[in-house]
């Protein structure tokens, strides 16, 4: 008896063709012997071998290799050791300049509109000065003086200045007298301000 190589259907003596798969006698095994429906591994195709691949053309010249990170360092920016300090406007602009504790300047404002708010800022009050001291001072120094404290006003057809302390501020010196609100005092280059007995400001030309 014998079975069928295609798919092991066994067959009747003097069968000519497998009932199951219809294959052909020719494809007959005798029974008991194992199928194999892929080929057997010596009749597989092998993968190239890689010595036997051409390879590329060599010249003779080693190729450039990259540059060693630690034998070439890039130059490094330069490393600010202090600060720039404020930065004075150009010559001949009216300014008030503020002082810190130290009584050195710590920056420069320039008056160059007809009028010019000074005080602390309190964005839900609506309050937004020219001059807000609030970016220097801490907030024990800063509460001294009013949101609204001073305006500086510019006459356009003089070029001077006057100083006037706002309603309700919490003090405004001009050298030392104290100012009255709502009342316009003359400055000069020289005169020093201080507002709520902490911060002290000078009116200069640069």
């Amino acid at each position: 008896m014998a079975e069928c190589s295609v798919c092991g259907e066994k067959l009747r003596d003097g069968e000519r063709t497998c009932a199951i798969c219809g294959s052909s006698a020719d494809e007959f095994l005798p029974m008991g012997t194992l199928l194999r429906t892929d080929p057997p591994a010596e009749d597989l195709p092998m993968a190239p071998i890689l010595d036997d691949l051409p390879m590329a053309p060599f010249d003779g010249d080693e190729p450039p290799m990259a540059d060693v990170l630690d034998d070439a360092v890039p130059p490094m920016a330069d490393v600010l050791d202090e600060p720039t300090g404020p930065v004075k406007p150009e010559p001949g602009t009216p300014c008030l300049v503020l002082y810190g504790p130290n009584k050195q300047p710590l920056g420069y404002f320039a008056l160059t509109k007809d009028a010019t708010t000074v005080g602390r800022l309190d964005a839900v009050r609506g309050t937004f000065p020219d001059i807000d001291l609030d970016e220097w001072f801490g907030r024990a120094v800063v509460r001294k003086i009013s949101r609204q404290h001073a305006v500086i006003l510019r006459n356009r057809a003089t070029g001077t200045f006057v100083l006037r302390p706002l309603a309700g501020n919490t003090g405004t010196q001009l050298e030392a007298d104290l100012l009255e609100p709502m009342r316009d005092y003359p400055l000069r280059p020289g005169h020093r301000i201080i507002l709520g007995g902490a911060i002290r400001l000078k009116f200069e030309v640069a």
